[in-house]
């Protein structure tokens, strides 16, 4: 007489079933991963492609005798910054002087401004005369850090380039 096995295991799972579920629960691991990844990799304001490249590489002689130039009127800046307003509202405040460091009145200064983790948006910052030989300019900083400036200084046929990096703020441990 032939007896089925009475003991043998019932049910998708107890015929081998846990296998193909294991293989679709990775593969769902690995595209939940993925899209965190994709998410992270487009998200980071750290992140900049520079604008123009290409064409600021044919441009590159042309920038170093712009520079050269400006290099020869002897011409200072000092930048300071101040404390950020209720608005998180800072003011940039640059002094401008000659070769005999004499103020320079009457200059056209623009230039951007921009924080190393936020390096995708920088901030324009467009300077008016408060003083002879000083300029000031609204700035949104409200980190404090190390900060990245490009300048330009126009009086007539003169043309002040300035690019620096300076902390602003205060530190603190915290």
């Amino acid at each position: 007489m032939n007896e089925v096995n009475q003991t043998a295991p019932k049910g998708f799972l107890a015929r081998g079933g846990q296998w193909p579920l294991l293989v679709v629960a990775l593969l769902g691991v690995q595209i939940v991963l993925c899209m965190a990844a994709l998410y992270y990799a487009t998200s980071d304001k750290s992140f900049a492609v520079e604008p123009d490249a290409y064409q600021k590489a044919l441009a590159w002689d042309d920038q170093v005798a712009a520079q050269k130039a400006s290099d020869e009127l002897g011409w200072t800046l000092a930048l300071t910054a101040t404390e950020p307003d209720a608005m998180k509202q800072r003011y940039v405040v640059i002094t401008l002087a000659d070769s005999d460091n004499q103020p320079i009145e009457g200059a056209q200064i623009a230039g951007t401004t921009l924080h190393p983790t936020e390096a995708s948006r920088p901030r324009a910052l467009e300077f008016t005369e408060i003083a002879p030989g000083q300029y000031r300019a609204p700035a949104r900083m409200k980190q404090d850090g190390k900060w990245l400036f490009d300048l330009r200084a126009e009086r007539g046929e003169d043309v002040f380039l300035w690019r620096d990096q300076q902390f602003i703020g205060q530190w603190r441990m915290e």
